[in-house]
């Protein structure tokens, strides 16, 4: 039988990786509003907490 050890370990790990991407995603200066920018840009989007929270498999 699997003990608690390797659970309590891998949820650590899992809330702290969730708090250095919550602090790499609050950190970030806003973008200036640029009205000239066309809507479809190779420009990479910023993450909100919900996509962090929920990544994509």
């Amino acid at each position: 039988m699997r003990g608690w050890t390797g659970w309590h370990r891998f949820t650590a790990l899992a809330i702290l990786a969730l708090a250095i991407l919550a602090v790499c995603a609050a950190t970030q200066p806003p973008e200036p509003e640029d009205p000239t920018r066309p809507a479809r840009t190779q420009a990479p989007i910023r993450l909100t907490m919900p996509e962090i929270r929920r990544p994509t498999t």
